[in-house]
This record gives structure tokens, C-alpha cells and sequence, in this order.
């Protein structure tokens, strides 16, 4: 077995001699020697996917069952449930396993969907089986059973990063009279995962950005970590949250740029490193 490492932190292992490919809709595993049906397709192969899961906090919702159900018999029309949801234990938490009989490209075939759920989202391991293989018929339960997530510090955190917002009575007003304090934002990311928020206040404006904000100063520390583009932080009072970040220079002067994208408004806010 070796270790496939996603850039997105996923983990998981497979036999060595396997053919592993990946595209846009996720990653397909061949066997070493699986024969093919006449449409060219293998007749044993996995495929590694994802899918949103919103309000789903457990595999073994019927919620998911039903959704595989309707999946499998789009692709493989007349398959049907074999048998009862099963359990299978991933570096990621409690899965399920839900089993199904169906003949795709026409070969009567084992259909197992190995599931696991995440952050309200599914990710999956459908493995199709030739029902006359000789193969392991448990190697989809051991590559599953190998999920694993390593969340990482990224390197380009590092360091303080400051914004300043003009606060205003009037939601959107851009008339200078209005403007009654300047908030500064400073993050202070420490290059081992701890993190803190500095908020100050002054009565002088000094930022175009402008915004309504609450006059309430804070200093507040948490533990934060990325995945792909995605940057959590949990905060010390117990709260979650997560932004799609970048690090780039700044197109003027080449000046560190951190950018925070809120993932449910998409409302992006830009720091500045402070030297």
C-alpha cells in the first residue's frame, strides 16, 4: 500500500501497482490487470467523490442512503439495496457502508458506497465489482478505513496583519461629517497555530473603507489552521470560523496583501503585513 496525499490535506492509501487518476469530478482507482467490458470500461474499479451534505450530521441518515440510491440507479437503472447499512471507522470520523447489486455496462456487479460526512459534506468511495472477481471485495472497506485529514500552518500567515475601517452612523455614507472613529483590525498569526485579534479605536479617519461598526474594543485568542484555501480559527470563547484566504503582493508596491473572503457573502476584506 502507499499514501496518495492531496494538496487539500485528504489522505488516503492504496495498492502500489494500482493505476490512480483524477479529474474534474474526483478520483478513479483501477486494479492492476481488471479486465474491461466491451464498452471499455473496467470491470472492477473505485471512484473517490464529494458532494454537499447541508443539515446532514451523520452517513447513516437516510437522507444519505436515499441519495445514493437515486445516484446508482441513474447510472445503473433496476439496481437494488442489498442488505442493511453497514459501519466502517475513518481518520475522519464514523462512515457508512450501503450496498447494492445492479449490472452496469450490462455486468452483474457488487455496488459498495462507503460515506462519510464532514462539515456538510459527503465524501464517498463507490467501489464496482464484477460479481465473478477473484479480487479483495473488503479493499474498498481498507482504502476508506485509510481516510485521513491533516490540517496545516501555513507559512504565509505568519506575522501581523492590519485594517483599518472608518466607522460611520449611517450604514454606506460616505459624507466625511459622519464618520465619528477609525476601528484598526490587527491579526496576529504566530507561525504555530495560535492566533490573536486586536481591535482599536481612535477618533481621527484614516482609511477609505468605510462600514458600521459596534464601538466595542476586544482583544480575543484562538488556534487556527488551513486546508486548501480555507482558513479556520477557534476562538478562545469557543466560536468557529472559516474564510477563504489568499497571500499575494500588492500590484503599487509589492507590499503583502492577506484576503479574507467571507464564504456566505462573499464579501472579501484585505490586511496589510505591518512591518
Amino acid at each position: 500500500m502507499v499514501k496518495y496525499q492531496h494538496k487539500s490535506g485528504l489522505s488516503f492509501s492504496y495498492p502500489e501497482e494500482w493505476v490512480l487518476r483524477e479529474d474534474e469530478e474526483g478520483l478513479y482507482l483501477i486494479p492492476d490487470g481488471v479486465k474491461r467490458a466491451n464498452s471499455g470500461m473496467p470491470k472492477e474499479y473505485f471512484f473517490l467523490g464529494m458532494t454537499p451534505a447541508p443539515e446532514i450530521t451523520s452517513a447513516e441518515d437516510p437522507m444519505v442512503a436515499a441519495y445514493f440510491e437515486k445516484m446508482i440507479n441513474a447510472w445503473a437503472p433496476g439496481s437494488v439495496r442489498a442488505g442493511q447499512t453497514g459501519s466502517v471507522k475513518t481518520g475522519l470520523g464514523p462512515g457508512a457502508v450501503i450496498s447494492f447489486t445492479g449490472a452496469p455496462e450490462g455486468i452483474e456487479s457488487d455496488i459498495l458506497i462507503y460515506v462519510v460526512i464532514r462539515d456538510e459534506e459527503g465524501l464517498y468511495l463507490i467501489h464496482v465489482r464484477d460479481k465473478t472477481a477473484s479480487s479483495d471485495a473488503q479493499m474498498g472497506r481498507k482504502i476508506f478505513s485509510s481516510l485521513d485529514l491533516r490540517l496545516r500552518i501555513d507559512p504565509a500567515l505568519a506575522g501581523a496583519w492590519v485594517r483599518t475601517e472608518r466607522s460611520s452612523s449611517s450604514a454606506g455614507s460616505y459624507d466625511p461629517s459622519q464618520f465619528s472613529t477609525t476601528h484598526l483590525v490587527r491579526y496576529e498569526f504566530d507561525g504555530a497555530g495560535n492566533v490573536t485579534i486586536k481591535s482599536d479605536y481612535s477618533s481621527s479617519s484614516v482609511s477609505d473603507d468605510v462600514a458600521t461598526i459596534d464601538n466595542s474594543a476586544s482583544y480575543l485568542s484562538g488556534k487556527y489552521s488551513s486546508l486548501g484555501e480555507v482558513l479556520y480559527v477557534e476562538w478562545e470563547d469557543g466560536t468557529e470560523v472559516a474564510w477563504n484566504y489568499s497571500v499575494f503582493p500588492d500590484y503599487n508596491d509589492g507590499h503583502l496583501i492577506l484576503k479574507l473572503q467571507d464564504p456566505d457573502t462573499g464579501k472579501d476584506k484585505f490586511y496589510r503585513r505591518s512591518e
